[in-house]
């Protein structure tokens, strides 16, 4: 498997891992205290710092170099991502397609598609 595959595919489960994590805090324990626009704000800024951490570590191990293969990564990243988005809104929340593109258009589903296009720039940001 080449290292683009390993990066991608690791940066990926990194982010659904902190993603099932810390939306779980966010629904439990957030949420209900202050609504979900500002559970969300408070979320992004931790997520992104685990993620900025793991696409480092990441890029590290695998020795994924600058340039063309670091954007790509980001780009195949934001690709499987968004269908696991799409995966799991149908599977947990019996949303459709035309669902999930409607909540992107909320503050909150705004917010975390900002989240996930700010993660998938992170390969090409990370100067190792």
């Amino acid at each position: 498997m080449s290292r683009l595959a390993v990066a991608t595919s690791a940066y990926w489960m990194a982010a659904l891992a902190c993603g099932f994590a810390f939306g779980a805090v966010r629904e439990a324990a957030l949420t209900p205290q202050v609504g979900p626009v500002w559970a969300t704000l408070v979320e992004l800024p931790l997520i992104l710092a685990a993620l900025w951490w793991a696409c480092g570590w990441i890029i590290r191990r695998t020795g994924l170099p600058p340039g063309a293969p670091r954007a790509a990564m980001g780009v195949f990243w934001l690709t499987c991502l968004l269908a696991a988005e799409f995966a799991l809104g149908a599977l947990l929340r019996g949303w459709s397609a035309a669902d999930i593109v409607a909540h992107f258009r909320t503050t909150q589903g705004a917010i975390g598609l900002a989240g996930f296009i700010a993660a998938a720039v992170f390969p090409s940001l990370i100067r190792q």
